[in-house]
């Protein structure tokens, strides 16, 4: 028998149609937001192509991504069976071992972009242009997350009627906010590239007109020096809002700003290597890239008349030995290589790129103690490059 008076009930149930009702209201409301998949072929099921490097590290995390893609959305996931936004994109830093490189735990979408805009703020951008391969995009002022992939495409666990998809970074039913743009490796390699050494000439002072449009520089040039150095110059950019900032371009893809009019690059390996620049105003505008340079950064006494294309045998029987006061003690079996140079190698802990040595061994000595893994890079003088498996070293005190 149901005591509870009768005007008691009606009122309860009253109550729980209206919750019900707001329920259902909001899940329309919030699945409304995206567009259906016929509207402008925002949804595809084809993985785009990438510009980063299959052994680089948004490489790696794109295909870690493009492994998620059909897996259910679900609130609060965090994998590896299901997802929501934020959860999946905690999922392929922390799994690749990047965590750092968006503040070290898992947010919400907003959580990431506050973070960025706190820790990072010059690497945010409201520009979708300056998304690069593995960085992480934001809609709705921070209601969403998802990982750029290339050419207007990305990759995110949009919600339990579509999971995770393949979808356009804009427009994709929410607005686009923001690029949170994240610092990995990119390009060949597989490791960081070196910081690039700006002149030390100081800028003139701000300007505040506003008008012209930006032009890039009209002449560029691009010397290999000592060492695999790139020293890199340019000159005759102009724009009415000073002061003027450069974007480089090194094999098409972008590698690194500088308020400079000259720089040296660094990169890891030897190759051809081919260089634009871009200008920025004070206001943001940019101009379209200068002329393409080229040069090949080889050392010292390679022979130019050969073509090789085939990489060294991969290093094997990788070790690691602790030797106390926090270094730890790597060697492998040597490489070989069929070309006429020898083999040097890239020594990496984690996903970055630490040494570079052409001898079977190295002495890593890790800031803090802890447990780290190790792999080497094979590389002969022409570029040709191979990976060996990872193994695990201890640095202890």
């Amino acid at each position: 028998m149901n005591f509870v008076p009768a005007t008691t009930r009606m009122t309860a149930r009253a109550g729980l149609r209206g919750r019900l009702m707001l329920l259902l209201s909001i899940s329309v409301l919030v699945v409304g937001m995206l567009p259906g998949p016929v509207q402008a072929g925002w949804l595809t099921d084809t993985w785009p192509g990438s510009t980063a490097s299959p052994n680089s590290e948004a490489g790696q995390l794109l295909e870690l991504a493009r492994k998620q893609v059909g897996k259910p959305y679900r609130y609060a996931g965090i994998g590896p069976d299901a997802f929501d936004c934020s959860g999946l994109v905690w999922y392929l830093f922390n799994t690749t071992g990047l965590a750092d490189r968006m503040g070290g735990k898992r947010r919400g979408a907003g959580g990431y972009l506050k973070w960025f805009k706190e820790n990072l703020p010059n690497q945010v951008s409201k520009n979708l242009a300056d998304a690069r391969p593995g960085d992480i995009l934001i809609w709705g002022g921070g209601k969403h997350a998802g990982i750029y992939i290339s050419g207007n495409w990305a990759v995110s666990a949009l919600n339990s009627r579509y999971d995770v998809r393949i979808h356009r970074a804009d427009p994709m039913g929410l607005p686009f906010t923001a690029v949170l743009m994240v610092n990995m490796t990119r390009g060949d390699g597989g490791g960081a590239d070196p910081a690039p050494t700006p002149d030390p000439d100081a800028t003139p002072p701000p300007t505040t007109d506003p008008g012209g449009t930006p032009m890039p520089p009209t002449t560029v040039t691009a010397e290999p020096q000592d060492n695999l150095q790139v020293a890199l110059s340019w000159s005759g950019a102009t724009g009415a809002a000073t002061p003027l900032k450069y974007r480089l371009y090194r094999n098409g893809a972008y590698y690194v700003s500088t308020r400079y009019e000259s720089l040296v690059d660094h990169p890891w390996l030897p190759g051809h290597y081919t260089y634009q620049v871009q200008t920025v105003d004070a206001n943001g505008v940019r101009s379209f890239r200068s002329v393409e340079v080229s040069v090949d950064a080889y050392f010292p006494g390679t022979p130019t008349d050969v073509s090789d294309n085939t990489p060294p045998t991969a290093p094997t029987g990788l070790t690691t030995q602790s030797i106390g006061d926090k270094k730890v003690v790597l060697s492998w079996q040597s490489s070989t290589d069929s070309g006429p140079t020898d083999v040097g190698y890239l020594v990496k802990r984690g996903n970055k790129i630490i040494a570079r040595v052409w001898t079977p061994y190295y002495v890593d000595r890790p800031s803090n103690a802890g447990t780290y893994y190790y792999s080497v890079v094979a590389f002969d003088a022409y570029g040709n490059y191979a990976i060996s498996a990872k193994v695990e070293g201890v640095a202890a005190w």
